[in-house]
């Protein structure tokens, strides 16, 4: 599986995790556009879900907005334990969790 498919497996495993409220991008947004702009871009810059391999296993980068109604470190765990099962029996190296926003 090749890491765009992955990040978008990851961010439908993380979409359907209750509280919820979207997925940001880890990388903030003038690094997104710096990198969207240079020579030989690839789609990389878009994805919400960030995912690379590394020689330990996958390092995982994940944020996302909560419900305002909702625990953010209870979503923030639910969210970890989708993106651990959605990677199956792949190495992660790393996998953090981020809460950027409280909707609502």
């Amino acid at each position: 599986m090749t890491d765009p498919q992955l990040s978008s497996r990851l961010e439908a495993a993380v979409r359907t995790v209750g509280g919820v409220a979207s997925v940001f991008s880890h990388t903030p947004q003038l690094v997104q556009t710096i990198k969207a702009i240079a020579p030989g871009a690839d789609a990389a810059a878009s994805r919400l879900v960030d995912v690379r391999e590394t020689e330990a296993g996958l390092v995982i980068l994940v944020s996302v907005g909560v419900h305002g109604t909702e625990q953010a470190p209870q979503t923030a765990a639910a969210v970890a334990a989708a993106v651990r099962e959605a990677v199956g029996a792949l190495p992660i190296a790393d996998l953090r969790v981020r809460v950027s926003r409280v909707e609502g």
